[in-house]
C-alpha cells in the first residue's frame, strides 16, 4: 500500500509549529507521520519524520513497514549516484550523510532502477542484507 493512493489519508500544516502531518488508516492500523524541518548553521539544514503506528485491533498484527529512498526532494528531482548503509543506521547519498535511522531496520534492499519498483519485487527477495539476526 502507498499512502499518496489511498482515499482516506488526510494532512495538516500547522504553521506555529512548521509540521507537516499525514494521517490514514489502514485495516486495523492508524498510521501518523509528522514531518518537520530544522534549519542550522552554515546551511546545514535537515527534515525530520516521525511515524506513529496504532494497533486498533484486539489482538497482535504482523505487518511490514518499508521506506523508499527515492530520487526526490522537496524541490524536485536529485540523481541518486550512489547509497551505502552504514551499521550505525545510516545512509550515506551521493557521498553525504542523507538519511539517520533512529532504529536498526530488519532488512536494507539496495535496488537499482533496472531492477524496478521495490513493490514489483517485495517478497521475491528474502533479508538481502539482514541487519540483525534473529
Amino acid at each position: 500500500i502507498s499512502p499518496s493512493k489511498l482515499k482516506n489519508i488526510h494532512q495538516e500544516f500547522n504553521p506555529k509549529e512548521a509540521t507537516l502531518t499525514t494521517g490514514y488508516t489502514l485495516n486495523e492500523l492508524e498510521i501518523n507521520s509528522k514531518v518537520f524541518f530544522k534549519s542550522f548553521s552554515k546551511k546545514k539544514n535537515v527534515l525530520f519524520n516521525g511515524i506513529e503506528i496504532k494497533n486498533k485491533a484486539k489482538t497482535p498484527l504482523k505487518f511490514s513497514l518499508l521506506f523508499a529512498i527515492r530520487p526526490y526532494n522537496p524541490e524536485g528531482i536529485t540523481p541518486i549516484r550512489d547509497i551505502t548503509y552504514l551499521t550505525s543506521n545510516s545512509f550515506i547519498i551521493n557521498k553525504k550523510l542523507g538519511i539517520q535511522l533512529d532504529q536498526t531496520p530488519d532488512n536494507v534492499v539496495c535496488l537499482q532502477k533496472k531492477d524496478g519498483n521495490i513493490t514489483d519485487c517485495f517478497g521475491k527477495w528474502e533479508m538481502i542484507l539482514l541487519t540483525k539476526w534473529k
